[in-house]
């Protein structure tokens, strides 16, 4: 969890996501600034699901008029602690995601051989039909 808060009176937008070893974004999402319990206040928590944690939190302002704010020419970083438990879940997603390819190109492989079958069926309905 990553909670902003800002005393800010205008609209503030979040853009945030998870970085890389050289500070690429992995995925990124946006969020405006809501009213906190607070008067004056607005905040912003971010609840990434373990998979999606890094070390790296990137992220980077939005004001009105499309004015954005960076860390110079580049996001802001927040160093995240690191945790076995979020890089076992980031595994255990890739698994998931590499068996769900693998069905699908399995799918398609079937898809395929039907398709080329059905083809050479007709193909060769065709070619008996025109001997005759």
């Amino acid at each position: 969890v990553v909670h902003f808060v800002t005393d800010l009176n205008t609209e503030l937008m979040l853009h945030y996501g998870s970085g890389d070893a050289y500070n690429k974004w992995i995925f990124a999402r946006s969020v405006n600034f809501q009213s906190a319990p607070e008067q004056g206040v607005k905040e912003v928590v971010v609840n990434l699901k373990p998979e999606e944690v890094t070390k790296r939190f990137m992220f980077v302002l939005k004001f009105p008029n499309n004015h954005w704010v960076k860390d110079g020419a580049e996001d802001f970083k927040l160093w995240l602690p690191e945790d076995e438990s979020f890089a076992q879940a980031r595994i255990t997603k890739q698994k998931e995601e590499e068996k769900k390819a693998q069905a699908k190109a399995e799918e398609a492989r079937k898809t395929a051989e039907r398709l080329a079958s059905d083809f050479d069926n007709k193909l060769r309905q065709f070619r008996d039909g025109r001997k005759e």
